[in-house]
Parts: structure tokens; C-alpha cells; sequence
């Protein structure tokens, strides 16, 4: 009698880690785990707290990319080098609710020409020898951090949306090492402009340049 007793007060117990168990990993299966990495297609991710996404590394075979704007979560940013040494990607467009781009994050991709992107902050040495690159535009309110396009052999134009960047919005040898024949060319209704800006030949375009003639013309 004494067996059947602890018997069945074993069997709820029993129950009861089973049904507990279940819950747990039900409730796991729907959880973010914030900074754990994760993949979607050609790209590695992770989450933080605020349910935003920081591609972390690259994993394609290169050619012409396109950063999603969703992973299952919102993209927010490029982390630190995520594409370095990717030297078989050729462009890249970056979405416009990217807020920013990682220290070396595209450094030595020797096979970028092209980068379509929006207004955001550009880390350290972030295209460097990028050598390939021969133009770029830059658009308003975008922060150029140290060394940014530094060793871009092939660049030979920027062209600026905005006003010239402040001091606290420009690095230190942002465009060191570009083309010999390097030219800055601005809008002329913006502020803060004049040829020898920070060292460099900056010359206004003519207002009446659409923005898909602006790669053509410089």
C-alpha cells in the first residue's frame, strides 16, 4: 500500500514538470534573444533591446547587393566590418532607415564602384581602399568620420548634398589618398563652401543638376 501511495504522489509531480516544461519552451520559441547572432539569407544579424537590427557580416558571394530594410526585425545599422575584404561586391545599396556605418565596414572591397545610401554617420576608415570607388554622393547632415574614404585611389569626386560639414561632422583625413584630380562639388545655395575647403578643390555644381546627373558630371 505504501508503494502505491508514493506512486501516486510521484505521478502529479511528474505532470507537472512536463506541462512546465512545455511552457518554457513554447515561450522560448517566441523570444528575441537580444545580441545573439543570427542569419537571413547573405547576411548575419543581431537584435538589440529596442528591436533593432545591426547587420554584422556578409556572407554572399558578392556582385551587386541590396542591405533589406527587414531581416524580421528593422535594419538600423552596418556593423563594424561587415564587408571588409568582400572584394568581389561591386555595389551596394544601403536603405534609408540605416542610421549608420560600422568602423571598417566596407574596408579594402576592392571591387565596390557603386553606393547608394542615405544620410548617416560613416565610422572609421569605413570605405578605406576602396579603390575602385571613383565618385560618391554624400547627402546632408552625414558625419565623415577618421580616414572614411582614405586610400580610395580611384575617387575622383564627392559631390555634397548640404551644407559643408561642421567640424564635429568631419574626421581627420577623411578623403587622404583619393585621385590626384579629387574635386569637391557642392550645391551653391549651401552654407560654409569655398574652394580649399579642409585642403581639398571644391567647386559648386550648377544648380540646375538633377540628382541622376550628378554621378555623370563629376
Amino acid at each position: 500500500m505504501k508503494s502505491i501511495n508514493n506512486y501516486n504522489v510521484r505521478r502529479p509531480r511528474r505532470y507537472i514538470a512536463i506541462f512546465m516544461t512545455a511552457i518554457i519552451m513554447a515561450t522560448l520559441s517566441n523570444c528575441t534573444f537580444f545580441g545573439i547572432e543570427r542569419r537571413s539569407g547573405d547576411f548575419a544579424y543581431t537584435v538589440n533591446s529596442q528591436g533593432h537590427e545591426t547587420v554584422v557580416q556578409y556572407i554572399g558571394k558578392g556582385g551587386d547587393v541590396v542591405i533589406p530594410e527587414n531581416l524580421g526585425m528593422p535594419t538600423s545599422d552596418i556593423g563594424d566590418k561587415a564587408f571588409q575584404n568582400c572584394i568581389h561586391v561591386t555595389s551596394v545599396t544601403i536603405p534609408g532607415c540605416v542610421g549608420g556605418i560600422g568602423d571598417y565596414a566596407f574596408q579594402n572591397c576592392t571591387g565596390l564602384t557603386s553606393v547608394t545610401w542615405g544620410n548617416f554617420s560613416v565610422g572609421k576608415y569605413a570605405f578605406q581602399n576602396c579603390t575602385a570607388l571613383t565618385t560618391c554622393i554624400i547627402f546632408d547632415n552625414t558625419s565623415l568620420d577618421d580616414g572614411a574614404f582614405s586610400g580610395c585611389s580611384g575617387l575622383h569626386a564627392v559631390y555634397f548634398e548640404g551644407d559643408a560639414p561642421s567640424e564635429y561632422q568631419m574626421g581627420k583625413d577623411v578623403f587622404a589618398g583619393t585621385a590626384s584630380d579629387f574635386t569637391i562639388y557642392y550645391n551653391p545655395d549651401k552654407e560654409g563652401w569655398s574652394d580649399g575647403w579642409n585642403g581639398y578643390h571644391a567647386v559648386p555644381l550648377p544648380a540646375t543638376t538633377t540628382p541622376s546627373a550628378k554621378p555623370n558630371l563629376v
